[in-house]
């Protein structure tokens, strides 16, 4: 059951007019995530615990760039989907109906088109 949001949390951004289920972020990163797992494991299996560091540029022009460490793919995904609660955008269970279904659109695309090179 979803919690109600804390008295005095405000939002980091507006709230746009969009419908909030399900979350598009939360797809998008679930979804690739899981397709460079897939990607890069080995007889199918996915080998996420990859460690790399992603960094964001700073913008505007100026703005410090920001970079942040991570020991899982996965771990990147959840930072995604976690922003639009931050930004006030979408609820939990927005991002977790998201990741689980389009997880799938991932394995029927490894399934069914993915190729190795050689």
């Amino acid at each position: 059951m979803p919690r109600r949001p804390t008295r005095g949390w405000t939002a980091f951004l507006g709230t746009p007019p969009y419908p909030t289920y399900p979350g598009n972020m939360a797809c998008i990163g679930a979804a690739s995530a899981r397709a460079a797992a897939l990607a890069i494991g080995s007889d199918g299996a996915p080998k996420d615990a990859v460690a790399f560091t992603a960094v964001w540029r700073g913008l505007p022009a100026g703005s410090p760039d920001i970079s942040r460490a991570y020991s899982s793919l996965w771990q990147l995904a959840q930072d995604e989907a976690n922003s639009r609660i931050y930004g006030g955008i979408h609820f939990r269970f927005d991002n977790e109906a998201s990741q689980e279904w389009c997880v799938k659109v991932a394995d029927q695309a490894h399934a069914k088109v993915m190729r190795p090179l050689h």
